[in-house]
């Protein structure tokens, strides 16, 4: 699953998706049942690395209806993300800005500071391009601050120069 996940996010193929979808094939084929909303989070955000955003839709919205009838809401935080981040570049900048609040109330609720982080950075380059910059600012502050530890993880080094750059 992650070396197709890799694959997809960096060199943004195809191949990187049907390792994933393999990966998934073999987990659950092993009788494993948690987690498998994680992992089709993992090849929504691989679709959209490659561009294929209405499947990465299809594959989020399947994520999230396993994870309420699991009752396994650990990745929904980040499928609300992913979610967010269908449908705003599907053009629907308002329901992905709605997403993304849910997102980050969702992954705060559940101490998830790296899944509030990710959302609230997505949330703050939105409110940017709409040009609420204050808002996003606030926002984006908010859930870096909280942090305690990780300061070199990509996604935290992404926050931290977006913050900067919004001083």
């Amino acid at each position: 699953m992650m070396a197709g996940w890799a694959s997809a996010r960096l060199a943004g193929g195809a191949a990187g998706i049907e390792r994933m979808r393999r990966g998934l094939h073999a987990w659950q084929t092993s009788g494993a049942e948690l987690h498998i909303p994680t992992w089709h989070a993992a090849i929504a955000d691989g679709l959209l690395a490659t561009g294929a955003i209405d499947e990465a839709g299809e594959t989020v919205d399947r994520a999230l209806a396993l994870a309420e009838e699991r009752k396994e809401r650990f990745a929904v935080p980040l499928l609300l993300r992913l979610k967010g981040l269908v449908v705003d570049r599907q053009g629907d900048a308002e329901t992905a800005q709605t997403l993304l609040e849910q997102a980050i109330t969702m992954a705060r609720k559940q101490g998830a500071r790296l899944y509030e982080l990710r959302a609230a950075r997505e949330l703050a380059c939105l409110l940017v391009r709409v040009g609420d910059r204050a808002r996003a600012r606030r926002i984006l502050a908010e859930a870096y601050h909280g942090l305690k530890g990780g300061t070199s993880i990509a996604c935290v080094t992404e926050a931290r120069e977006l913050l900067s750059s919004l001083a």
